[in-house]
């Protein structure tokens, strides 16, 4: 989205909205429909391009250093690696009670978000990803914000048993070049240098000029 940069933060889902950042009130994932030749290659109709890490299922893993199956490997017994500072697991979506309680009520299906995160792995779109934390200076009645990490492409997914037994999707996202170049501002330089010698000897000149100028104006007056 032209002029939001990583970083950037919405104290509202109406802000999102309004500056096209997600255009869904609840689900968490946002998609766009594709092409028929994008649409074959991808096995869905739509692609993901906007995701809200929300923290409403109870097997959302987000934090740097968390464990993710290696790649190849069986997602249920294989062996784990850890997360990069630049990755996150996406949890899918579907099968939550939408009652705040993180209750996981069945097995997640390659459906509707997951299949369009599918094809936007299969495509590599990348993925705008915002993340959902507290904020006391949000006027919203839950306290929140959201604030925009950048983009992401989907390198892989996997379905495992979640913590409530029940077969959840996970989507391993890594950060864009671009992202990575942009999340942190450069640092601000500030030049506390001394002037230059030959501005130096210019404001000698002028204070001589003006000296000089003062001894004339006195003599006159006398």
């Amino acid at each position: 989205v032209p002029g939001m940069r990583p970083g950037d933060t919405f104290l509202s889902r109406a802000e999102l909205i309004c500056t096209g950042m997600h255009f869904h009130t609840l689900n968490g994932i946002d998609t766009m429909p594709v092409g028929e030749k994008e649409a074959a290659k991808a096995g869905h109709w739509a692609v993901a391009v906007s995701v809200i890490t929300s923290g409403n299922y109870s097997d959302d893993v987000h934090e740097e250093g968390a464990l993710i199956p290696a790649e190849g490997e069986d997602a249920e017994a294989g062996r784990r690696c850890p997360l990069a500072a630049d990755e996150l697991v996406i949890t899918g979506q579907g099968q939550n009670d939408l009652l705040g309680n993180k209750q996981q009520m069945g097995d997640q299906a390659l459906t509707r978000g997951n299949a369009a995160l599918a094809a936007s792995c299969a495509l590599r779109v990348p993925v705008r990803v915002c993340r959902k934390q507290a904020d006391d200076a949000s006027y919203m009645k839950d306290r929140v914000s959201y604030t925009y990490l950048g983009t992401f492409t989907v390198t892989r997914y996997w379905q495992a048993p979640g913590d409530a037994g029940f077969m959840v999707y996970s989507f391993l996202m890594k950060a864009t070049p671009c992202t990575k170049k942009m999340y942190l501002p450069p640092p601000l330089e500030l030049d506390f240098k001394a002037p230059a010698p030959a501005k130096r000897e210019a404001k000698k000149e002028v204070a001589k000029a003006e000296a000089s100028s003062d001894d004339e104006g006195g003599r006159e007056f006398e």
